[in-house]
C-alpha cells in the first residue's frame, strides 16, 4: 500500500514508509501497478522520522512492543511510532479519501483478511513480489516479510452449539465423528461428521442434508451396547415408541461472567417475579410423567464476590404447578480460578431437584 506524503521532505519519510508498506503487501496479489517512485532505488530517512500505525485486527498486541524497541535502538532513523485502532469495514474508505484528497495521515496498517480483500478490491494495494522483488532484496526469504491466508476447515476444534427446533437434530460435546453411510444399502462405505443437522427420509431413516445416513449401535433390550462394535446400523426413528418417562436430571453448561456487578439486597424469588434482571437466564423443556412438556427458567444474578444465586422458575400455567414458584433456589460460590466451589454450602453436585409428576411441579429439596 502506497500513499502520498505531506511533508516538506517526503524521501525522507516516505522511503521508510513505503518500505514498510511493502512488508504488509508482500504477499497479496493485489491490482496497480507500483508507482514511479519505488522505481529507483529507496534513500534511507536523513533524520528521524514518525511513524503513524493504524491497527485494525488486533496485531499490536504482538507486534507493538517490537515497534517502540526498533525505535529505540534506531534513533537516528525513527523518532516514534504513532498508534491507534479502527474498525476494519471503515479504513478502505478513508484511505480512499486520503488518496484523493492528495494527503495521508496513516504510514503502516496492520490487517488481516478483511482489509486485504477490500483492499485488493479498490486498489489500494500493490503486488509487489515477484513482480519488484529487485527493489525488496531478502524480502521474500524473511519469514516474518508477509502473509499468506489459507482456507480450510478445522475439525478437530469443537464448535458452539447452535438452538434448534427439530427434535433429531444432534450435536458432540467433546471429541468423535457421527458416523455416516453415503446410502441405506448395508454395504456403503462409511464416512465421518460433526455436523449433527439429521432428519427423518420417506422411510424414517436419520438423513442430513448432504444425503448421508445417519449409522449407530442398535442397543439389546437392556440398553447395552453390542459386543461387535464394529456392527452398525442404520437409525431409524419411525418404530419409536414407548412408556412417558419424567425428566429426572438437568445438566446445563453456562459462562458466568466474573467482572458483573453484584446486586444488593437481592431477594430470593425477585429474579422469577421480575423485580431483579438476572446476569444469566435460560429456559429448558423438561417432560412430565405423561410425556408433556413443561418449561423450567434457570436465572442466575450475582450478589457478592464469586457469589451468584440461582431460581428455577416455571415458565408455564400457574394451574400446573403445586407450591410457590421459584420451584427451586439456592446459592453458588466459586473458587478464585473460576471451578465451582460449593452449591448451597455443600461440594458441587448439582442444584436442588425439580421433580415432575402428571404433569404438576414441586421442589424435592434435594440436592442431587
Amino acid at each position: 500500500m502506497s500513499t502520498k506524503e505531506e511533508h516538506t521532505n517526503p524521501l525522507r519519510r516516505g522511503a521508510l514508509k513505503a518500505a514498510m508498506a511493502g512488508i504488509t503487501a508482500a504477499a497479496l496479489a493485489g491490482v496497480g501497478a507500483l508507482p514511479a517512485a519505488l522505481a529507483q532505488n529507496l534513500p534511507m530517512p536523513t533524520s528521524p522520522v514518525t511513524i503513524n500505525v493504524v491497527d485494525v485486527a488486533g496485531n499490536l498486541a504482538l507486534t507493538q512492543d517490537a515497534m517502540e524497541e526498533y525505535a529505540k535502538k534506531n534513533p537516528k532513523l525513527v523518532a516514534k511510532f504513532n498508534f491507534t485502532k479502527a474498525p476494519s469495514p471503515e479504513l478502505p474508505g478513508k484511505l480512499k479519501a486520503m488518496q484523493g484528497a492528495g494527503r495521508s495521515d496513516i504510514d503502516l496498517v496492520l490487517t488481516g483478511t478483511d482489509f486485504l480483500a477490500a483492499g485488493i478490491e479498490q486498489g489500494l494495494l500493490i503486488k509487489l513480489l515477484p513482480d519488484h522483488a529487485s527493489k525488496f532484496p531478502g524480502l521474500a526469504g524473511n519469514s516474518s516479510a508477509g502473509v499468506s491466508a489459507l482456507i480450510g476447515q478445522d475439525v478437530t476444534t469443537q464448535g458452539l452449539p447452535t438452538k434448534t427446533t427439530s427434535p433429531t437434530d444432534l450435536s458432540i460435546a467433546g471429541n468423535g465423528f457421527f458416523v455416516v453411510a453415503a446410502n441405506a444399502s448395508a454395504t456403503a462405505g462409511q464416512e465421518y461428521t460433526r455436523a449433527g443437522s439429521f432428519k427423518p427420509d420417506e422411510n424414517g431413516n436419520l438423513k442430513n442434508v448432504a444425503g448421508l445416513y445417519l449409522l449407530g449401535w442398535q442397543l439389546d433390550s437392556q440398553g447395552n451396547i453390542p459386543t461387535n462394535t464394529s456392527s452398525l446400523s442404520l437409525i431409524n426413528v419411525s418404530a419409536l415408541a414407548g412408556k412417558a418417562q419424567a425428566t429426572a436430571n438437568l445438566g446445563i453448561q453456562a459462562n458466568l461472567q466474573s467482572s458483573a456487578t453484584a446486586v444488593g439486597g437481592y431477594v430470593t424469588g425477585q429474579m422469577t417475579s421480575g423485580a431483579v434482571t438476572p446476569e444469566f437466564q435460560r429456559t429448558i423443556n423438561v417432560y412430565d410423567s405423561q410425556g408433556g412438556s413443561q418449561p423450567v427458567t434457570l436465572s442466575f444474578v450475582k450478589t457478592g464476590a464469586n457469589t451468584w444465586a440461582y431460581e428455577a422458575g416455571y415458565s408455564g400455567s400457574a394451574s400446573n404447578i403445586t407450591g410457590s414458584n421459584p420451584i427451586g433456589t439456592g446459592t453458588v460460590t466459586f473458587n478464585s480460578d473460576g471451578t465451582m466451589k460449593n452449591v448451597n454450602g455443600a461440594a458441587p453436585g448439582g442444584f436442588e431437584a425439580i421433580c415432575l409428576t402428571s404433569g404438576r411441579n414441586r421442589s424435592t429439596g434435594s440436592d442431587n
